[in-house]
């Protein structure tokens, strides 16, 4: 076997900026203000992490650390989630067929966060060329929007891509346009792993336990990790990250 002819080492050290987590961010997504950063990568090169070390700042209850990557835009917090509109139908103009259709609308921001999924709309179809329009609210810092359609409800695993924020009408005229839909799990969030952080008791005499998260990745450039909690505590954990910058 060839040996690496372009092999990556670190040049510098890097302990992450730190944070204290205390307020439940309580999501799988990471897109509340209580998800923090706690280390980001050179822009340019990369980064490698090590490690998360959870410590606890006094007494608290059981609680989780959701660990997240960023490929390094803006964790938006929107101030309103699409407001779902009554949609409407046309018998000619497409070729949806008959039947009763499903949309739920998420907001993209600058940077690729997203809010959480609007509620549901849901449009019956006669005929074999039909179109359906769906509305929703306007969204303040949205850049884009994702529709996502099903003919099942609650069932949503493909979505059409809305290209401007200023939009808050999709006018849909088939299932599935080529091209126009992709996969759902994207986003600016990726959801890595999480640990269980046990219930902790500050005295003067013991120390509480110093919690490691291992990861051993390389962070492509400008990647960041974020760290949130599944429940409030009352002291709080600090998280320091360990690695180093390509």
């Amino acid at each position: 076997m060839p040996a690496n002819t372009a092999p990556i080492f670190t040049r510098l050290g890097a302990i992450g900026m730190g944070c204290v987590l205390t307020t439940a961010a309580n999501d799988y997504a990471g897109n509340t203000i209580h998800t923090k950063e706690v280390f980001g990568g050179d822009d340019t090169n990369g980064a490698f992490i090590e490690r998360l070390r959870f410590k606890a700042k006094g007494t608290n209850t059981a609680s989780v650390a959701r660990i997240y990557l960023n490929s390094g835009g803006i964790n938006t917090t929107f101030a309103n989630t699409p407001t779902s509109s009554a949609p409407s139908t046309a018998t000619s103009g497409g070729t949806i067929l008959a039947g009763t259709y499903y949309c739920k609308v998420v907001a993209i921001g600058p940077n690729g966060s997203r809010s959480a999924l609007s509620g549901e709309q849901s449009q019956a179809t006669t005929g074999s060329a039909s179109t359906i329009t769906w509305n929703w609210g306007t969204v303040q810092g949205a850049v884009s929007f994702e529709v996502y359609v099903s003919d099942t409800t609650a069932v949503y695993t493909r979505f059409f891509v809305v290209a401007s924020g200023a939009a808050i009408t999709y006018v849909q005229t088939a299932m599935w346009q080529t091209g126009s839909y992709k996969d759902q799990n994207v986003g600016n969030m990726q959801f890595y792993g999480e640990i269980s952080l046990p219930g902790t008791t500050a005295t003067i005499i013991a120390a509480t336990p110093d919690i490691d998260y291992f990861m051993n990745i390389a962070l492509a450039p400008g990647t960041e990790v974020y760290a949130g909690l599944g429940t409030s505590v009352a002291g709080g954990w600090a998280v320091c990250a360990i690695g180093g910058l390509y």
